[in-house]
């Protein structure tokens, strides 16, 4: 009974252990909700088989299974420590398919000079030029959604600040289309939020002149900047809490 329930498992464990790899690599071309769910589900799965293949291995112990079943977690723990540096792999990756559009977005969004910050608009809370906006002028709310931030109509902020709706329009759906959510222009940079949790954020800086924002310093949203890892040419694979 025991030997029929081990090499399940350690094939389940050598699954879990290619699942987290795989997604550490290319989790960020399929979403953050989605690559979430896979790592906690793959997290979940290696840890539960690892400690059954270890209990099976016991009973009874053989010199072969003992041995075996130490490969397979040496495996399994390589995948875990090995995650956040795959995952950076990863993010250079997603970088790396993207870079003439971000490029091309950034000197286009600073020749146009009117949007200093915008998000895709697909998401609960959509920004544009420092309001919370809505697209429905029957749904501005002159009630505070966030603390000290009412919701504005957002033709409203494109004719106060100048912007055309065809221009605003195409920034946004080229947001869309790369696959981020935000971005802000600052004096000394260019961010680009991909996701996050809460305040929690990762994303993509380019540094437009001088030396990149310091770590502990205030970033995008008020988050503070926690860690830069440079992708050459100015640009910055950036995590913020």
């Amino acid at each position: 009974m025991i030997e029929r329930w081990y090499r399940p498992v350690r094939r389940l464990l050598l699954v879990s252990a290619g699942t987290l790899v795989l997604n550490a690599l290319l989790g960020m071309f399929i979403g953050y909700g989605p690559s979430m769910l896979v790592h906690f589900a793959a997290v979940v799965s290696l840890a539960g088989s690892g400690i059954v293949l270890v209990v099976l291995s016991v009973a009874p112990p053989t010199k072969r299974k003992l041995l075996t079943t130490a490969v397979m977690l040496s495996v399994g723990v390589g995948a875990v420590f090995a995650h956040p540096h795959l995952a950076t792999l990863g993010a250079r990756l997603f970088f790396l398919t993207r870079r003439a559009e971000l490029e091309s977005f950034v000197s286009d969004l600073l020749a146009y000079g009117r949007i200093w910050e915008m998000s895709d608009g697909k998401r609960y809370f959509k920004e544009l030029n420092g309001d919370l906006i809505t697209y429905e002028a029957a749904a501005v709310d002159a009630s505070q959604r966030m603390p000290f931030r009412k919701t504005v109509y957002y033709r409203d902020v494109l004719t106060r600040d100048s912007v055309a709706e065809e221009a605003y329009d195409l920034f946004r759906q080229r947001l869309q289309e790369i696959g981020l959510i935000s971005v802000e222009v600052r004096e000394h940079y260019v961010a680009f939020v991909y996701d996050g949790t809460l305040d929690n954020l990762i994303g993509y800086v380019y540094v437009r002149s001088g030396e990149p924002p310091s770590l502990g310093a205030e970033f995008v949203d008020g988050t503070m900047l926690i860690s830069l890892a440079s992708l050459g040419r100015g640009w910055y694979f950036f995590a913020s809490t």
